[in-house]
This record gives structure tokens, C-alpha cells and sequence, in this order.
């Protein structure tokens, strides 16, 4: 017998259409829980290695500054704008409620309180106690704790950077002591200043000029050389290192050098003047160091140049316009003075020209004529000549 199938089945019942949606809701919030969970994690985890670094820095801070036989203090906190110097103590009041210890690391959500228990006998322990808003809207804490030698007969020994043994600042220069190796930036034993890196090892040439002699005649190397000076020739050894001073300034440095060497340096003075004590160039040598420095004097070399010549006299001509020879005539009277530069000429070239009438002219007044003069004698004026 075969069995009947019956077609046009109504589907899924509004209870199984219910449960699909129950069973749905719970797969998704399982997941948002588990993923805002994990989220929270990983901000807690990040809000406390900020807080632990907020923490070390105070940490770091106060090992310096305290000692096993008197504590520095409870209820404290080092300020983040002067922390060598500088702590708050507020008595009574916490001090992450103080301005100063509020606000900390970043964000500005970290707040500090340092205090300290026990005894120089047992030991001076201090607690650094970090807090903060999580994200949950709680507070959370991070204490961490630094206990100091149980001794009460030492002495406490504040860090002086001048007197350290270390090299603070990394310029091979240690503590305070004036010598070679001891670092500059210390004025005492007690001093913190050792934190400026030294400049690089260099040279600086200095080229000076004396000035030129009275009536512009050459100066005596003895005198002082008070003139700035560009243009000479400076050459550093070994490396032959060449510069130029320049125009406005008489110091020529030379930097990168290699510390406590020897290097010499030669100086070319410009055209037209001379090394002081003279000398083609003038050779000196120095170590290299933070301030080393070499002086040079030049001079000017103040040669003689014609600037003039003494009275001599014209030989001049003139000619008819219609004739074609030339009247000559010389005039020696009434030129015995001096012809400044600019205004003379060497024997025999030629003046100047003129061309006009003249009623004196003879035989014929009328006539046009012009006449040439040509500068025929003279002695040469000279005077010292200083180049600038």
C-alpha cells in the first residue's frame, strides 16, 4: 500500500522562531562581554605601567637625596618642575590632594603620596603610592617601596655630580679638580653642575692689523694691532685645513680637531702687506682644546707711488685756417707748482686741445685757428701709498 505525502507544510512554529532569536541575543552578548572585558584589560594594563614609571621617577629621585640616619620626611612628594631642589610638605594633608603631587604622568591622571615608617636602627622604608581613576570609575593603587640600610651611625652623603667619580655629562671631563681631566662646568666638590657637555676640540687664528706709521709710512711690528683684517691665507697642519678670513671678521676656528694635539698653523697675509715680526708667513703652533687660540699681526706694506709731477712747461702750436703750417711757440713761465694725481701727464703726451679765435692772432686776427699743448718737462712727486 503506498503511503500519501502531503504537500504544503506551514513551517517553523512562532516558539522555535523565538528561541532562534534567545539562542542569537546570548552568542552576542557573550561576545561584547568578552570584548569589553579584554578592552579594560588592556587599559588597566597601561594605565599601570604608567603609574609604575610615575612611581620609579619619584623613586629615582628620592635615592638621592636621602639618608640611612634621618629620613626625609613622610607625607611628601617631589615637585616635577624643580625635583633636585624642591619637595611639598603639607602636614595633615595627603599629598596627592596637593597640587603639586596631583595630576602626574600622562594624561595628568596620576596622583603621588610618599611616606616613610621605621627606624635608622631597623631600617628607613619608604612607600611610594601611586593612584588613579580606572576605568571602571574606581581607584586604583601602585605602591612600591625602597628600604634603606639598617645602620644609624652613617653619615648621609648628598650626590654631588662634581665629586661622583662618573662621568655625568659624557665629555671624557670628571669632577672637580682643575686639571686636564676634570670637568670645567665644576666650581667645587660639592657642585652639581657637571651636566654641559664640553664644545668639540678647536683652534682659533687670529689675524690682526697694526696701523699704518705716521705720514702713511710703515708701522713698527711693536705697535698694537687693533684693526680687523679678512683676506689672508690660513692653513691648519696636520690636515691642511685652508680657510679665508672673511672681510668683517679676523678670526678664523677650526672645529672637529682632536683634543690636546698639536697642530700648526701658517698664515699668508693678503697683497700689500707683511707678517709682524716680517716674514713671507708667519708659522705658530697650539693643542686643541676648548679655547685654544693663535694672534698674528700683519701690516701694510706702504710703497711709494708718483702722485704728481713738478712744474715743467707747454710747447704749443697753432695754425691758420687756411694755411697749412703750424706756428710754434714755447711757454715756460707760470707753472711752478704741483699737478695732483688725476691732473698730470708723463713727458710728451698729449694735454688737451683748444680751437677758437683770437684777435691777437698775427698777421690776420680773423682767421681761425687751434692750438695743441703737449707737456714737455717735469720731475715726479711720490708719497707712501698704505693698501686698506
Amino acid at each position: 500500500m503506498k503511503k500519501l505525502i502531503k504537500l504544503g507544510s506551514k513551517g517553523d512554529t512562532i516558539v522555535e522562531v523565538l528561541l532562534a532569536i534567545a539562542v542569537m541575543s546570548m552568542v552576542l552578548s557573550i561576545s561584547y562581554g568578552l570584548a569589553n572585558r579584554s578592552s579594560q584589560s588592556n587599559r588597566q594594563a597601561q594605565e599601570r605601567a604608567e603609574a609604575q614609571k610615575v612611581g620609579e621617577e619619584q623613586l629615582e629621585i628620592l635615592r638621592g637625596y636621602v639618608s640611612p640616619d634621618q629620613p626625609w620626611g613622610t607625607n611628601v612628594c617631589f615637585r616635577a618642575d624643580d625635583p633636585a631642589t624642591t619637595t611639598v610638605d603639607e602636614t595633615g594633608q595627603p599629598t596627592d590632594q596637593n597640587s603639586d603631587c596631583q595630576g602626574r604622568g600622562p594624561g595628568g591622571r596620576y596622583n603621588i603620596r610618599i611616606s616613610v615608617t621605621g627606624d635608622a636602627t631597623a631600617g628607613y622604608v619608604y612607600t611610594i603610592d601611586t593612584t588613579w581613576d580606572n576605568v571602571k570609575g574606581s581607584t586604583d593603587q601602585l605602591a612600591m617601596s625602597y628600604k634603606l640600610p639598617a645602620t644609624g651611625d652613617i653619615p648621609r652623603t648628598p650626590h654631588f655630580a662634581c665629586s661622583d667619580g662618573l662621568d655625568n655629562d659624557g665629555d671624557g671631563r670628571i669632577d672637580f679638580g682643575g686639571g686636564p681631566s676634570n670637568d670645567p662646568d665644576c666650581t667645587s666638590a660639592t657642585g652639581t653642575t657637571e651636566t654641559t657637555p664640553l664644545p668639540p676640540p678647536q683652534i682659533a687664528v687670529v689675524v690682526r692689523k697694526i696701523p699704518p706709521g705716521p705720514g702713511n709710512t710703515d708701522p713698527s711690528c711693536a705697535t698694537p694691532a687693533t684693526l680687523n683684517r679678512g683676506g689672508s691665507r690660513v692653513t691648519l697642519n696636520p690636515g691642511s685645513l685652508t680657510q679665508f678670513t672673511s672681510s668683517s671678521n679676523s678670526t678664523t676656528t677650526f672645529i672637529g680637531l682632536i683634543e690636546n694635539t698639536t697642530y700648526t698653523a701658517v698664515v699668508t697675509p693678503p697683497s700689500g702687506h707683511f707678517i709682524c715680526p716680517p716674514a713671507s708667513r708667519s708659522i705658530s703652533s697650539g693643542l686643541a682644546g676648548t679655547s685654544g687660540q693663535l694672534d698674528f699681526k700683519i701690516a701694510p706694506d706702504c710703497y711709494p707711488r708718483i702722485i704728481g709731477y713738478t712744474a715743467g712747461y707747454w710747447a704749443w702750436g697753432g695754425r691758420r685756417a687756411d694755411l697749412d703750417n703750424w706756428y710754434q711757440h714755447d711757454w715756460r713761465a707760470g707753472w711752478n707748482t704741483a699737478f695732483v694725481a688725476g691732473h698730470y701727464a708723463a713727458p710728451g703726451t698729449f694735454w688737451y686741445q683748444y680751437s677758437g679765435t683770437n684777435a691777437w692772432w698775427a698777421p690776420n686776427a680773423a682767421y681761425y685757428w687751434v692750438y695743441q699743448a703737449y707737456w714737455v718737462n717735469g720731475t715726479p712727486i711720490y708719497s707712501n701709498y698704505c693698501p686698506s
